[in-house]
């Protein structure tokens, strides 16, 4: 009678692999707790630079390179990017929206003495300007922006590389009408 126990673990068959739980994802798909957490401090708390977060977390160059490999992380990394752009621009919304309403608001106001006025002056002015930074910002990520590409030091040359200088000067010369042509 053959025995289950396996003899040589190199040739035993893989574990089941593991689903998260109510999820079809499986769990080697997700950042571990220690990429997570490395982000969230790199995140919120901002006395303190990256160097200083990965000495704390014993995060060497070498590991962070390796996480960046991991398509999980790279995923995670992008979502909380996402995630942080779509918050700034709620709360502008928000900010907008607010002011909008505060100027509608105080345009139907008449004030009773020379001080609420002032006050209310002021509290325009900012919201005023709190509006057109908002459209200033919506103009701006209406703009396409596209990268600079490097330039190639062969783009700037006129005169074929081949050339020696002595034929340069001969050839603007003959541009220039000194020298005749040949």
């Amino acid at each position: 009678m053959q025995s289950r126990r396996v003899a040589n673990y190199r040739h035993a068959t893989p574990p089941p692999t593991k689903l998260r739980p109510y999820s079809t994802k499986l769990l080697a798909e997700m950042p571990s707790k220690r990429q997570k957490l490395f982000v969230e401090e790199c995140l919120s708390n901002p006395e303190k630079s990256f160097d200083e977060v990965m000495k704390h977390h014993f995060v060497t160059t070498e590991r962070f390179v390796n996480w960046l490999m991991e398509p999980a992380f790279r995923r995670y990394i992008k979502a909380v990017a996402r995630a942080l752009r779509e918050q700034t621009h709620l709360i502008l919304s928000i900010g907008r929206k607010r002011s909008a309403m505060f100027l509608t608001r105080t345009a139907q106001f008449t004030a009773d003495s020379k001080r609420h006025d002032k006050a209310r002056t002021s509290q325009v002015k900012a919201a005023e300007t709190i509006l057109k930074f908002m459209y200033t910002i919506e103009r701006h990520d209406q703009i396409e922006v596209r990268p600079e590409r490097p330039r190639d030091p062969q783009l700037g040359q006129i005169v074929h590389p081949a050339h020696s200088e002595q034929d340069i000067l001969r050839l603007l010369d003959v541009v220039e009408g000194k020298a005749p042509a040949d």
